[in-house]
C-alpha cells in the first residue's frame, strides 16, 4: 500500500473494501492511515454501503466522526435506500444519530 502501487479502493471478495472493513471493525488507526493514503470516504461496496454506513452499523463512534471530518456524506443512501442516519435511528444509538 505505502509504495503507491496498490488500490486502497479495490473491493475485496466479499464485496468490500479496506476501508470498509476497517470503519465496522472500528479499527480508527487504520481508517486514519487508509484516508491519508487516498481511501474515499464515500466509496461504494456492491451493496451501496459506504465507510460511514459501516461505521454506524458496527457502533464504531469514532470511526463514524473521523470519517465525517474526512467530508464523508452523512444523506449517502445504500441501495436499500437507507442513510448512515437511518440504521443509527434503527440501532437506536442516540450517540451516533447525534
Amino acid at each position: 500500500i505505502l509504495s503507491g502501487r496498490v488500490n486502497v479502493n479495490q473491493l475485496n471478495a466479499s464485496g468490500v473494501t479496506a476501508l470498509h472493513e476497517s470503519s465496522y471493525e472500528g479499527k480508527s488507526r487504520c481508517v486514519n492511515v487508509l484516508v491519508q493514503l487516498g481511501a474515499d470516504v464515500d466509496c461504494r461496496d456492491r451493496e451501496g454501503w459506504t465507510p460511514l454506513h459501516a461505521a454506524v452499523c458496527g457502533g464504531n463512534h469514532k470511526c463514524a466522526a473521523y470519517l465525517l471530518r474526512q467530508g464523508a456524506n452523512v444523506r449517502a443512501k445504500n441501495d436499500d435506500g437507507l442513510s448512515p442516519i437511518h440504521i443509527a435511528v434503527q440501532q437506536r444509538d442516540r450517540q451516533m444519530v447525534q
